[in-house]
């Protein structure tokens, strides 16, 4: 699960949907929240990543939108390996 500030705007009802019902009843608790989160996103991780590395995401997954999981590959260190094993910088 990646970039959760992007995420819990979505309201389709996937996983984040219990976010946003807490969310909509504590409006004070967004930065709290956010912050809380920040310790397990995904995207935090990858910007100190240096291994070569394979992205995958499913384009009609409910659980971890795919927009979300772009943020880890946009923020992926300084090597990232595309599907045809060329090394994008």
């Amino acid at each position: 699960m990646c970039n959760f500030e992007r995420a819990i705007g979505f309201n389709d009802g996937n996983s984040f949907e219990e976010w946003n019902r807490y969310l909509r009843t504590q409006r004070d608790m967004v930065d709290v929240v956010l912050d809380t989160l920040s310790y397990v996103d995904g995207v935090n991780f990858a910007k100190h990543a240096s291994a070569p590395a394979l992205f995958s995401t499913g384009l009609e997954d409910d659980s971890c939108p795919p927009s979300t999981a772009f943020a880890a590959f946009n923020h992926y260190g300084d090597r990232v390996v595309d599907a045809g094993g060329r090394v994008r910088k």
